[in-house]
């Protein structure tokens, strides 16, 4: 589990460059981001910025300005040529809307950027062939950009970055300058927009394209092959069963239950069942940020656990009957949410917890035949057996998983071990992480996680 939320740490600040692609339609050479040396100072970066949410200089992996190609735009029936190209004011957002499907590997969120400002020379030939040029300049405040990233897995094992889409969605105000414009220019707020408007679907492209290249270059430096018939968080529920079965948590002991009045007593002792390393995540996994505190809610399930108990009813402390008992739960589901702030010095905390039990079925072992005293216990039993389960899970759960939280130091924990990401990106992981996740692979296989991927 460890290394895996230092993996996918290490996503959000991959370094390298994207390499020159071809635009089809006009033949023009897309331009490359420098190759970045950000690892584990990006992240660094990230954690001061949120400390403070007011702050509007978002430390992304993307130069500002931002340098466009050369291209030709076809802008009210003639070809306008940009050159000298250069976008500024990238780095001055801040994130909104922020949602990620983990399971899917799906980011969607919106940047808000203060102000956008393209800045460049254009030349044209009008419709009577006069040739005109100058220097232009677009102004957009407040301008809302929708994003959204899709991870996949490769047929090789790889991890890739499949589509990353941006695209200007509103903005306050735009102005637009255009010197010496000539006969197009008395039409110079439609030329401006039109101009604009060719350039912005090329421009979002661009960014896309050059992070998505950016995300492949590094993502193909990490030296882990993930199987492509499991998903990447179920890696890590395959680890937290490992957890359960090497900490002695399966089998589970259960306290005993005592219960007594003038009429009855029941007494059930040495409660213990099996099974619950057999926990996989059931459903989607979904976080969704609001005024920068991220809720999660994780839901998982076990498959049927086996347990037995010894039980002793008596009627007025005179009759007495004991007996033994093995019993099935059908399943035990468990839902958590959970708040985290960007500004990891705070502690994570879970808003709420509960634990669903399916059906129990009962057999009576050794009790010889049934009579009165027998059937009371038969039909009490479950009900007693799903009061102590619930009552051992829910508050005491919670109690324990928030005492942990709140003895964690997120943000020692990521400082003390970036170094394990660089390590990972620049080949100096130890090799064994690979044949570690063949092996979760088959556990994965044995347990059907896919079957539950999209419920």
């Amino acid at each position: 589990m460890f290394r895996l939320v230092l993996f996918f740490i290490s996503i959000l600040s991959i370094s390298g460059g994207s390499e020159t692609n071809e635009d089809q339609n006009l033949g023009a050479n897309v331009a490359s981001v420098d190759k970045f040396t950000i690892t584990s100072d990006l992240v660094r970066n990230f954690l001061e910025h949120f400390k403070n949410p007011d702050a509007n200089n978002l430390p992304l992996p993307i130069p500002d300005p931002f340098i466009m190609p050369d291209r030709i735009y076809p802008v009210l029936g003639v070809k306008v040529s940009t050159t000298n190209m250069t976008a500024h004011g990238i780095s001055r957002v801040k994130i909104e809307n922020f949602f990620i499907d983990i399971v899917g590997m799906k980011v969607h969120f919106g940047l808000r950027l203060e102000k956008l400002e393209l800045i460049g020379n254009y030349s044209y030939h009008d419709w009577v062939m006069n040739y005109y040029h100058g220097g232009f300049n677009v102004m957009i405040w407040n301008g809302f950009t929708k994003c959204s990233a899709e991870l996949k897995i490769t047929t090789d094992g790889e991890l890739s970055a499949d589509k990353i889409n941006m695209d200007l969605a509103s903005n306050d105000k735009m102005n637009i300058k255009i010197e010496n414009a000539g006969l197009v220019g008395l039409f110079v707020n439609s030329m401006g927009e039109s101009l604009f408007y060719a350039i912005k679907p090329y421009f979002f492209n661009l960014m896309s394209n050059n992070i998505r290249d950016m995300l492949n270059n590094g993502l193909k430096r990490i030296n882990i092959t993930f199987p492509n018939s499991i998903k990447p968080l179920d890696l890590g529920v395959a680890e937290f069963r490992k957890f359960l079965k090497n900490n002695g948590f399966d089998p589970h002991y259960m306290a005993d239950y005592q219960y007594a009045s003038n009429i009855y007593s029941v007494d059930v002792t040495h409660i213990a069942f099996t099974g619950l390393s057999s926990i996989y995540r059931f459903g989607d996994v979904k976080m969704q940020m609001e005024n920068y505190t991220v809720n999660t809610v994780v839901t998982a399930e076990t498959e049927v656990l086996e347990g037995t108990c010894e039980w002793e009813a008596g009627i007025a402390g005179i009759l007495t009957k004991s007996g033994q008992s093995s019993f099935t739960i059908e399943y035990v589901n468990i839902m958590m949410s959970v708040n985290q702030s960007l500004d990891i010095r705070k502690k994570p905390k879970i808003v709420d917890l509960k634990v669903t039990l399916g059906n129990i079925q009962l057999r009576m072992d050794g009790a010889g035949t049934l009579d009165y005293l027998a059937e009371a216990v038969v039909n009490v039993l479950p009900n007693v057996l799903r009061y102590q389960i619930l009552q051992a899970a829910e508050t005491p759960m919670r109690r324990k998983i928030q005492e942990a939280l709140d003895n964690t130091d997120i943000e020692k924990f990521v400082l003390d071990n970036l170094h394990m990401m660089d390590d990972q990106l620049y080949h100096r992981n130890d090799p064994k992480i690979k044949e570690d996740f063949v092996q979760e692979n088959q556990i994965g296989k044995a347990n059907n996680f896919d079957e539950e991927a999209d419920l």
